[in-house]
């Protein structure tokens, strides 16, 4: 229970979603670039997870009062939020909105991910490497109970967004345009609650303190961690030219010497076959998305509301929970490469309808629009959280036993880095194809005219590289020494 509430709260954590979809575009003079270059710094706490899951290994005993932290700074980024909605002209005289922004953006991931690295290192001890007669578990078994326990993993935190989409389609749904704030601040509210639940898994495994190897402290991997994060915010702050990218190869190479320095601990063949996997599952989910760009054109052509977006979000967490429920064994019986190959494939495909909606498809053929983006919303949701199950499982078996956190979080911020390069390609497309929403003053005067004329080529781009990215480099790891191993036999026990 300690970690999956800690994940039902990471579910929980997009409250604030459409409120901020809505509220950038509207009352922030943000571009499509820089929401894009936000996005890049705050995925960039999640590939310090190096250095939370070494100190949770170093301070286990107090696990707990971690999770509190990581609570506490949730809560103050809700808070932030709340003030711009109730007490927006006194934050203001303090500095601009736009800033506070900045800030609740960037403290909520540093939150959650303090809070993560601890439930990661739980979901890992919650499989037994013994049955009930203290005999080692076989091989087949072991690799579908972590894989079970990393889809209730994932399935909580999906859960906890389609409570989010519920509650944003009771709020949102036939709204009158002249209550939105009012509807805006009662879903801010609402997440101030969503700290409780991390707190109460703390609580609960203050309770529980199984007995586990203390393992030394490592001071290249603090001291390098913490040297990281100083140059990070140093090049932030002081807005050196292509900052984003220098952040990036500083973050590859540091994780890259600390990835192997740990699988060292394995033995060769292991070693080869996680290395490939990682790079495989890198490469996946380095490939960029569209940005803010499709969300403002869907509000401006097909005249989507908050209201429309809340319903989406239902449909998804549902068909994601579908997808993960009803694809648990498939995933257990492939390899990761193999199913990044299937999920490009498919991603390609189902992304083919998008890519004809903003050529104007839909209006040559007289369908509805909004249908489309339902029907292809309805599609990848079933995709959506198929990925990293596998590889979580793979990482979660193979951790030494005194370094769970540790292992488990080099591991995933390696992973986590490739989302972080996503991020910084998303920026890079938004700079190369100019999208632009319509702003007005505080008169209503157009300041900035809506120009989504680049929207269609975009989207070509974009399907070019989910589709070529992965294929090549799964077909390149392949034959290297660095292939993944085979599939698990079908004949996995069927009591999990």
């Amino acid at each position: 229970m300690p970690p999956l509430l800690v994940y039902l709260a990471a579910g929980l954590s997009g409250m604030t979603n459409i409120v901020a979809t809505f509220f950038v575009k509207e009352h922030l003079g943000l571009s499509a670039e820089f929401v894009a270059a936000l996005g890049f710094w705050t995925t960039l706490p999640w590939t310090l997870k190096m250095a939370f899951g070494h100190l949770v290994d170093l301070l286990w005993r107090f696990r707990a009062w971690l999770v509190i932290l990581g609570a506490a700074l949730a809560f103050l980024a809700s808070l932030i939020w709340l003030g711009l909605l109730v007490q927006r002209p006194a934050m203001a005289a303090w500095m601009p909105a736009e800033a506070w922004y900045v800030c609740s953006a960037l403290l909520a991931p540093i939150g959650y991910v303090l809070q993560d690295v601890v439930a990661d290192a739980m979901s890992v001890e919650a499989v037994p490497r013994t049955n009930a007669r203290g005999d080692p578990v076989d091989e087949a078994r072991s690799r579908l109970m972590h894989t079970t326990m990393q889809s209730w993993s994932r399935g909580v935190l999906i859960a906890g967004g389609l409570v989010v989409a519920v509650v944003n389609l009771w709020t949102f749904d036939a709204l009158p345009a002249q209550s939105r704030l009012e509807a805006y601040r009662q879903i801010v509210a609402f997440s101030l609650a969503v700290p409780v639940l991390p707190i109460l898994g703390a609580v609960l495994a203050m309770r529980h303190e199984p007995s586990r190897p203390a393992p030394r402290p490592d001071p290249l991997l603090l001291g390098g961690s913490v040297a990281f994060a100083t140059v990070t915010l140093m090049l932030g702050l002081a807005r050196v030219p292509h900052s984003e990218l220098w952040v990036f190869m500083l973050s590859l190479a540091i994780i890259g010497a600390l990835m192997r320095r740990l699988l060292g601990q394995l033995d060769d063949a292991p070693r080869r076959a996680l290395i490939g996997t990682a790079i495989a599952l890198f490469m996946f989910r380095a490939v960029p998305d569209l940005g803010p760009g499709p969300t403002w054109w869907q509000i401006d052509e097909l005249r989507a509301d908050e209201g429309f977006f809340a319903r989406l979000s239902v449909l998804g967490s549902v068909l994601a929970l579908v997808g993960l429920v009803a694809l648990r064994r498939w995933m257990a019986r492939h390899s990761v490469p193999f199913t990044i190959v299937v999920l490009a494939l498919a991603w390609t495909v189902l992304s083919l309808p998008m890519i004809g909606l903003y050529f104007g498809l839909h209006e040559r053929l007289g369908i509805n629009g909004r249908a489309i983006v339902v029907l292809d919303t309805a599609a990848l949701s079933l995709l959506g959280e198929v990925a990293m199950v596998p590889m979580l499982a793979w990482v979660a078996r193979t951790a030494p036993d005194a370094l769970k956190a540790t292992y488990f979080a080099v591991m995933v911020s390696f992973t986590n880095l490739g989302f972080l390069l996503s991020r910084l390609g998303t920026e890079y497309l938004n700079r190369w194809f100019m999208i632009a929403r319509e702003v007005r003053d505080g008169t209503g005067t157009v300041v900035t005219a809506a120009d989504y004329s680049q929207l269609g080529p975009m989207a070509l781009t974009h399907a070019a590289i989910v589709l070529t990215v992965p294929l090549l480099t799964v077909f390149a790891l392949q034959r290297s020494r660095f292939r993944s191993v085979a599939p698990v036999p079908r004949s996995v026990p069927q009591s999990y």
